[in-house]
This record gives C-alpha cells, sequence and structure tokens, in this order.
C-alpha cells in the first residue's frame, strides 16, 4: 500500500510553497484525464476491499479453533489486512470525490490511519516469521519465552508505537486551501518519504527475506536428515501447516512488494518525485495491495488444515 499522498514543502518564514513529491500524479492540464485516473484507483481498491473482506473473514473463521501463536498471529494479519484495505479505499474515495480540494482530512486525518495500519501489518509479518524462526532454531528457548500472553502485549506495543509515530509525523502536514495541497512544516519532503519507505517497506521485506529463507534452510536440512524432535505425527503435521502458513504469507509478501518497493524507494526519487506513468503506478500499487488479499488463496492452496476447515465452513456454516 502507498503512504506517500501528495505533498509539498512549505517555508515557514517566506510561507512560498515548492512541489517537490508525490505519488500521486500531479495536476495535469487535462482534469478529465486526472480525475479518470482517481477513478480507475478508487475502484481497483473498492474492488480489492470486497474481495479482501471476505477472505480475511475467512481466515479468522477458519483458524479460530487452531491454538497456537502462529495462528493467533494470522488472525492479527487478517483483521489488520482489512483495516489497511478499507483505510485505503476511503482515502482513494476522498481524492476521487474531491479531487480539487484535498483538505485536512485528507492530508493530515485520514492518513494516519493509513499509516498505522499498513505499518502494523508488514510489522506482524515479521513479527510471524520471528515467532516461526525461534521454533525451529531453538525449541526449548521457544517454550520459555514465546506465549499467547506476550504476544497479545507485543501487538498492543507496537499498535501504540505506531500510532503515536503517525501521529507525530503528520504534526509535519498540513493543508494549503489556496493552492490545494497538502503541505510539508518543518521537514524535508525526503527525509520524510526516506523514513516512510524504511519502516513500511525496506526492513519488513530485509528481515522477512532473512528469516524465511533460514526457515527454509533449516526445513530442508532436518528433511534431509530426517531429524524429529520427540513430537508426535499429529504435532509434526500440525507444525508443517503452520510452517506453510508462514512461508507462504512471507514469500508472497515479498515477491509482490520488491518490484514497487525498488520503483517507488529508489528510481522515483531519482526523477526527483516527477513525472507520471499512469500504468506502472497503478500496477506496482496493484501489486503492493494484493498482499492483503491472497494470503487466503495461498493458504487454501498450500495448506491442507485451512483448505478442509474453510470447506467445512463453507457446507456447514461458522459453528
Amino acid at each position: 500500500m502507498r503512504i506517500i499522498n501528495r505533498s509539498s514543502e512549505l517555508d515557514n518564514s517566506s510561507k512560498t510553497a515548492e512541489q517537490n513529491v508525490t505519488l500521486l500524479p500531479a495536476k495535469s492540464n487535462d482534469d478529465q484525464t486526472l480525475n479518470d485516473f482517481h477513478k480507475t484507483q478508487f475502484i481497483i481498491t473498492t474492488v480489492l476491499f470486497t474481495l479482501g473482506l471476505f477472505g480475511n473473514i475467512s481466515i479468522i473463521l477458519a483458524l479460530r479453533g487452531l491454538k497456537s501463536i502462529t495462528s493467533i498471529l494470522t488472525i492479527y494479519l487478517a483483521i489488520i489486512d482489512t483495516l489497511s484495505l478499507m483505510s485505503k479505499d476511503i482515502a482513494d474515495g476522498l481524492i476521487y470525490l474531491n479531487t480539487e480540494n484535498f483538505g485536512t482530512l485528507y492530508c493530515v486525518e485520514w492518513h494516519i490511519p493509513v499509516n498505522v495500519f499498513v505499518l502494523l501489518g508488514n510489522w506482524i509479518l515479521v513479527l510471524l516469521c520471528t515467532e516461526r524462526f525461534i521454533l525451529i532454531f531453538s525449541p526449548f528457548l521457544y517454550r520459555s519465552m514465546v506465549t499467547t500472553r506476550r504476544v497479545h502485549v507485543t501487538m498492543a506495543t507496537m499498535l501504540i508505537i505506531f500510532v503515536v509515530f503517525s501521529v507525530v509525523l503528520h504534526f509535519t502536514t498540513t493543508s494549503d486551501d489556496s493552492l490545494n495541497q497538502c503541505m510539508m512544516l518543518n521537514i524535508s519532503v525526503n527525509v520524510r518519504s526516506i523514513i516512510m519507505f524504511v519502516l513500511v517497506y525496506i526492513a519488513p521485506i530485509l528481515l522477512t527475506s532473512v528469516l524465511t529463507a533460514s526457515v527454509i534452510a533449516k526445513l530442508h536440512f532436518c528433511r534431509q536428515k530426517s531429524v524429529h524432535v520427540g513430537k508426535s505425527n499429529i504435532r509434526q503435521k500440525l507444525e508443517g501447516s503452520l510452517s506453510r502458513i508462514m512461508l507462504s504469507t512471507a514469500i508472497l509478501f515479498v515477491t509482490l512488494t520488491f518490484p514497487g518497493t525498488i520503483y517507488f524507494c529508489l528510481i522515483w526519487p531519482t526523477l526527483d518525485y516527477q513525472g507520471v506513468n499512469t500504468v506502472l503506478d497503478i500496477t506496482l500499487t496493484l501489486f503492493i495491495d494484493s498482499t492483503h488479499i491472497l494470503n487466503f488463496v495461498a493458504y487454501l492452496i498450500f495448506v491442507e488444515p485451512f483448505r478442509k476447515s474453510f470447506r467445512r465452513i463453507m457446507t456447514r456454516g461458522p459453528m
């Protein structure tokens, strides 16, 4: 999910604005083209939200009876994914329905929940990968330090941190009604963009990739050596299914987010944040936003217990 809105720097001493950055199209002479762009984005995010709502509710219902740390984190991720899609859909709706007047609601208030949800979702995935990593590499340490209560406390702590961070960050944003633009105050647009890109995309991708590669290597080694740690066959199958949940989520996230991260974090700044490639922008954004809806599909394909549970829900209804 893109987290940078149309912005400009505002020099408080002179009160003159210099347009500096945008991940949304700059104002065009052809207002109809600009409006069509926003309309397309709004339609796409609405469709994604609708699909994501069904898929993520299905994940919650299918995993709610599974008593494990992985299932708890996966349920948290499904909830945050739904909220991320909803907030992004509303944000795109605000742009489309009032394209020429952003206002404080869009520039400041609404981007706080947008940023909180996307930050929380990506870092829940890092937490999920960390949980599997500890379990596989140090099962004895896992039993002593990883508990359900600590997971809930960690989630609450992350939420508080990201809310405070987003509120503080958006004290640097305001709306200029005369220019109909979101303005940056007391901070460089480049500095703000770097901070957000690192926290939202770069750090989660790097950590997720390292942890996922380590887990895959360890599982491959154990399978080759036929290593078992005294677990029953039922428990081994359960742990295998939970590992597949983590691996499918992580691989999907890295695969779909990496191209957009390279473009928006590395290529776009070299263009001085100018110019718009509508097709590329929408495509890469679609890839990123799809991570919030495709976990359901990945679980259906790769996780047999989830598939059976979902089939049971569809035939008998939630118990």
